[in-house]
C-alpha cells in the first residue's frame, strides 16, 4: 500500500488550518472573564499572539515561494487555491495584529493603574502635556491630517460563505477579511480591493 505524498501547496494548507486552529484557542484564552485582572496572562497571551503571527508570516512567505512545477501531481485550480490561502493567512495576520494591539493596550492601562501616581504615570503626564504645547503650535493642515488618520476602515473577518441576494450584495467565502470605510455605514469591500485602491 503507498501512502500519496503531500505536495507544497497542501502542506501551507495543513500549517495554515493547524494555525486557525490555534487563533481559535487564543481567542477562547483571551475572552475569558478575569483576564483583565491578571496582568501576566495577558502578558502570556500577548507573546502567544506575535508567535502565532510570526509562524503565519513564515506559512505566507512559504507559500509565496511556491511553484506550480514543484507540485508531485497536478493540482487543478493551483492558482485560485494558492490566491485563497495567502487570503486566510492574511486574514489572521491582521486578526493577529488587531488582537495584539488590544492586549498591549490593555497591559499599558493595568500597569498605569496600579502606578496611579507613580513614576511611570507621572513621565506619561508629563509627556502628554509637552506634546498638547507642541499640538498648540501646529498650524491647521497638520490637524486634518490627524482627523484623516483616525477614519481608519473597521475590518472584519466573515465568518461564513454568502451568496449576495441583489446586484448591490457583496458575495463572499469564509475567512476573507473585510473592510468599511469611514462615512459609509453599510459598504463591505474586500481586503484586496482596499490595499489596491490606496
Amino acid at each position: 500500500m503507498t501512502s500519496r505524498r503531500r505536495g507544497p501547496l497542501q502542506a501551507v494548507q495543513l500549517v495554515t488550518e493547524d494555525l486557525k486552529t490555534q487563533v481559535d484557542v487564543l481567542l477562547k484564552k483571551i475572552q475569558t472573564p478575569g483576564i483583565a485582572q491578571h496582568p501576566t496572562r495577558q502578558r502570556e497571551a500577548y507573546e502567544r499572539c506575535l508567535e502565532l503571527k510570526n509562524s503565519v508570516i513564515e506559512n505566507l512567505e512559504i507559500l509565496h515561494n511556491l511553484k506550480k512545477a514543484n507540485e508531485p501531481a497536478p493540482v487543478g485550480n493551483y492558482a485560485q487555491r494558492k490566491m485563497d490561502e495567502g487570503r486566510q493567512l492574511t486574514s489572521l495576520s491582521l486578526l493577529l495584529d488587531e488582537l495584539a494591539e488590544k492586549l498591549q493596550s490593555r497591559g499599558l492601562e493595568n500597569i498605569l493603574e496600579r502606578d496611579k501616581k507613580g513614576p511611570i504615570a507621572a513621565a506619561i503626564e508629563k509627556e502628554n502635556a509637552a506634546s498638547s504645547d507642541d499640538i498648540e503650535d501646529e498650524d491647521d493642515s497638520e490637524d486634518e491630517e490627524e482627523s484623516e488618520d483616525e477614519q481608519d476602515p473597521s475590518l472584519f473577518i466573515t465568518i461564513s460563505d454568502y451568496e449576495g441576494q441583489q446586484g448591490c450584495d457583496l458575495t463572499f467565502k469564509v475567512n476573507l477579511c473585510l473592510y468599511q470605510s469611514p462615512g459609509r455605514e453599510h459598504r463591505f469591500v474586500p481586503l484586496s480591493s482596499y490595499y489596491s485602491c490606496k
